[in-house]
């Protein structure tokens, strides 16, 4: 499809000098669409029709950005509830936090409709869209700047596959639907890190060359890696990064072949194989994890979890694997091998390490034996958040204290010295019930002197306070659907 794209917009070109760009969409389907990140070289900017949800909506937009060759990125929808349909149409809470949506990603925002057979559209339709777009204009001239990361999540183009589809026909139809071990995670790890209002990112090979400004960056099992990505990442832990790894990452190449982690120089780690069966504990040792579990003393996870060996003096283990009663057995009617009707609870605990912390040159590594970031549970998610937290130590340049449905971006604009924070008010039910009394935190890592905190537009002025140490506070007082600010400094 790459080259195909190539093609058309090198015939385009010959004739117009327009603006050329084919659907992004697709990029994040798994490896039967035949489209790689490498057809962003082909598009002047990106941009793509999206029918999913919230999350989606965010984790597209982060990837659109780094990967865009201009700005802005463009982010359309259907005005109904899906592209197959063509008279139920999204309430308009819900196409007002999606166009809000598009301005915290600094992107474009386009409502699809379909025509009537008779050629004819609907006037309230049209009525209820122009309302719309009109909460958004005044916004828009603040639009645009250098996205604000510290914590990014990368995501391979070779890793949309699963090692589970090995055997099977290229033309199996079910592959199409087939689940990619790295997408799946990445974009969970995208939504546990918007959780936590941090400033969040998401990064491809494209940005290998300058990982060095991340403060975090989450490799969430990224299945296959180049000779060029393990240099990369290995140097960046070296030189003082800070990396998270979960399960199988790392552990096959780009030809398919499989190996020992491609990363367990800076890792500290072997790995063993997986553990058998879909029911595993994970034991933490660590007394801050262990705190924030009570009253758990364990993290359940129902997938596959890898046995792993340590390598390295340097290493560090924050949570031991303990397995079920009667592991590896699960129990049966006619047999006696399980110790509860429902459940198969923990019994044999292990020294295997499920969690570690490796210090590397200057830089630290933290491996999940499974990724935690997919966890359906509440526990596996804190867990998730709780190990980004540990290899961040405090380097927080933004983040907003509040409720986790609430996003927080952040973009740079160094002609103007200021920076512009979208605050948006997104929960899973709309309408949005107002937040009040957000906190921005703000400074850390940052040269430079904030003289002011306004609402845009308008410049309604908003009190911070600032600490020795160049931390600063602010307050929004009520959160309805969207704010906008800008915090100028000299």
């Amino acid at each position: 499809m790459v080259e195909f794209a190539c093609f058309l917009t090198a015939l385009v070109k010959r004739v117009s000098d327009i603006p050329v760009y084919h659907n992004f969409a697709v990029s994040l389907f798994n490896w039967t669409r035949g489209v790689s990140f490498d057809l962003a070289r082909h598009n002047d900017f990106l941009g793509g029709d999206f029918y999913g949800d919230r999350d989606e909506q965010f984790l597209m937009g982060r990837l659109m950005l780094n990967l865009s060759r201009q700005q802005p990125i463009e982010y359309m929808t259907s005005r109904c509830v899906h592209i197959t349909e063509h008279v139920n149409t999204k309430s308009s809470a819900q196409l007002q936090a999606q166009a809000f949506a598009a301005l915290a990603l600094s992107a474009a925002f386009r409502l699809i409709d379909a025509i009537e057979p008779a050629g004819t559209v609907s006037d309230d339709v049209y009525s209820m869209m122009r309302a719309i777009f009109e909460r958004i204009r005044p916004y828009q001239p603040y639009l645009g700047g250098q996205p604000v990361e510290d914590v990014v999540v990368y995501i391979s183009d070779q890793s949309k596959m699963s090692p589970a589809e090995n055997g099977k026909h290229a033309h199996d139809p079910q592959l199409r639907f087939f689940p990619a071990p790295h997408l799946t995670a990445a974009r969970a790890a995208v939504t546990r890190l918007r959780e936590q209002r941090l400033a969040v990112g998401v990064i491809t090979r494209r940005q290998l060359d300058g990982l060095a400004r991340y403060k975090v960056i989450v490799l969430p099992e990224v299945t296959r890696m180049s000779s060029d990505e393990v240099d990369a990442f290995t140097r960046y832990v070296h030189g003082g990064g800070s990396l998270y790894v979960s399960g199988i990452g790392g552990t096959y190449t780009p030809d398919g072949g499989s190996a020992d982690f491609l990363l367990c120089e800076c890792m500290g780690l072997s790995r063993v194989g997986a553990l058998a069966g879909d029911t595993v504990y994970l034991r933490p040792v660590d007394e801050e994890l262990r705190e924030l579990l009570r009253p758990q003393s364990f993290i359940a996870v129902n997938e596959n979890v890898q046995e792993i060996a340590i390598r390295s003096p340097d290493v560090e283990t924050l949570a031991f694997v303990s397995l079920p009663y009667a592991y590896p057995h699960e129990g049966a009617v006619d047999d006696r091998q399980w110790a509860s009707i429902h459940s198969s609870p923990p019994s044999v605990h292990t020294q295997i390490p499920g969690i570690t912390l490796h210090r590397y040159g200057r830089g630290n590594v933290i491996y999940a034996a499974v990724p935690l970031e997919r966890s359906p549970h509440h526990s596996g998610r804190r867990s998730f958040q709780w190990l980004i937290d540990r290899l961040l130590e405090g380097r927080v340049s933004f983040r907003a204290r509040t409720f986790d449905h609430v996003w927080l971006t952040v973009f740079h604009q160094p002609e103007q010295k200021r920076f512009i924070v979208h605050l948006l008010n997104y929960p899973s039910d709309l309408p949005a019930v107002p937040v009040r009394s957000v906190r921005i935190e703000f400074g850390h890592g940052l040269d430079c002197r904030f003289v002011s905190v306004r609402e845009l537009p308008g410049n309604r002025e908003i009190d911070f306070s600032s600490d020795a140490s160049g931390r600063h506070t602010a307050i929004v007082d009520e959160l309805n659907d969207y704010k906008m600010l800008s915090l100028a400094y000299d």
